[in-house]
């Protein structure tokens, strides 16, 4: 059975991981805002090195949302008792 100190350091660990998802999400919103606002000028007008570069940014705030998630779920195994 885990301690207070245990649920306490959990707790915060668990957090800290909700902050870091929640950046990582917005900034990804962003981005993928910025794509949109991109993609919403007649096609001559494109640019796609801008638009290459963007979605570029996207994927790797999307990895770290995946990453972001993965260490908060990293925190707590299945079948962990805590009370």
């Amino acid at each position: 059975m885990a301690t207070q100190a245990d649920v306490d350091a959990l707790t915060a660990a668990l957090v800290a991981e909700d902050a870091e998802l929640n950046t990582a999400v917005s900034d990804l919103q962003a981005s993928v805002a910025a794509i949109a606002a991109l993609l919403a000028v007649p096609p001559a007008q494109l640019d796609l090195a801008a638009l290459q570069a963007e979605v570029a940014t996207s994927q790797t705030l999307a990895d770290a949302v995946q990453a972001a998630v993965a260490s908060a779920a990293a925190l707590v195994s299945p079948g962990d008792q805590l009370i």
